[in-house]
């Protein structure tokens, strides 16, 4: 049976220490951020790689309609250094803390999810053979480098958050459903060719939304879509769930896992989650509780739980990320909040 994931997204980390960052642990000591959140429990770290992303790690997202809201456009946005160079770095850097490695491939130049999937630039004038062989490549390049340099992740992404597809509008799943599954499916074959060992996770967003769920996978399968994990993303907090609301999305996100666990005959994981940055005691038992839904899936299928991008604080990102598990301290100093120690419980 393999080990829960008490998992860490940390595409941010390498990026915010090359800016002065510095964090201190719980008890106020200076610390190397990966080592005090391992110490807080986590075992697992998840590293997003995008295609050719710009140098300075930075990107300019424009203006994006989701589900439940509209953003704005964000200039000077953090990607991280998230090419496949700096994440073999980072992951060896994981590796020599004894921690396993999940790989995200956002098959984008910058970042993908429910609400925007940018073709890589140069690949936008491909048609879709040619993107398929881009996907068989590009992921068989990833894992080539990695396992060059002695890492064998223990899970890889195809594409973040596909509800709506991949690669638009070639893949964009309200125009070319079929594509879709096609290169996710490649992906698929890419991963299992270069390291049969490592598990394909499909992850989607929404993961205390049954219907959603059930349109994504139910139509994945019946045509075919090859994986071996349902990832989802939990994101109550982003929704402005609170109060008595955060009982009942928990509620929906049990009984949501359990039900596509058992209809779909796969185990399930929380590919990433966030708690409001401000609300530490709100966090800790939003964590803790998301770990017991998993523990209790029947016959182990609740794989574990992603945390995303816990190193972060609102007060030195330009785009005020808020969902991070640090305190600001001073200029350029973080504290991290007890929320990962639900972790260790």
């Amino acid at each position: 049976m393999r080990d829960f994931c008490y998992g860490i997204d940390i595409g941010l980390m390498k990026m915010m220490e090359s800016r002065g960052i510095s964090w201190l642990d719980i008890n106020g000591n200076k610390s190397d951020p990966l080592v005090t959140l391992k110490g807080m429990g986590a075992n697992t770290v998840r590293l997003r790689v995008f295609v050719n992303p710009p140098r300075n790690g930075i990107w300019m997202k424009p203006k994006v309609k989701y589900e439940d809201k509209t953003e704005n456009e964000i200039a000077d946005l953090y990607l991280g250094f998230c090419d496949i160079d700096s994440v073999v770095e980072s992951a060896r850097r994981a590796k020599n803390l004894g921690m396993k490695i999940m790989l995200n491939l956002h098959l984008s130049d910058h970042f993908a999810d429910r609400a925007i999937q940018d073709i890589p630039l140069e690949w936008e004038r491909d048609d879709e053979g040619k993107l398929v062989k881009r996907v068989e490549q590009f992921t068989k390049l990833c894992l080539t480098k990695l396992m060059m340099s002695g890492i064998v992740p223990d899970m890889i992404q195809i594409g973040n958050e596909v509800n709506n597809g991949v690669l638009w509008p070639k893949g964009k799943m309200s125009e070319n459903p079929e594509a879709l599954i096609r290169f996710l499916n490649t992906g698929y074959d890419a991963v299992k060719q270069v390291c049969p060992k490592c598990q394909v996770v499909t992850h989607i967003a929404y993961g205390d939304n049954e219907r959603i769920t059930n349109d994504f996978f139910d139509f994945f399968f019946k045509n075919g879509g090859k994986t071996d994990i349902l990832g989802f993303s939990y994101y109550q907090d982003a929704a402005g769930i609170r109060g008595s609301d955060t009982k009942e999305s928990l509620q929906k996100l049990s009984d949501n896992l359990n039900k596509a666990s058992e209809k779909y005959k796969k185990p399930v994981l929380i590919a990433d989650m966030g708690c409001l940055q401000y609300d530490e005691d709100h966090g800790f038992e939003t964590v803790k509780n998301v770990i017991d839904i998993l523990k209790n899936i029947p016959d182990g299928q609740g794989l574990g739980v992603v945390y995303w991008e816990p190193e972060a604080g609102l007060e030195v990102l330009p785009d005020r990320f808020s969902l991070g598990t640090t305190k600001f301290v001073r200029d350029k100093t973080l504290r991290f909040t007890k929320v990962l120690t639900a972790y260790r419980e």
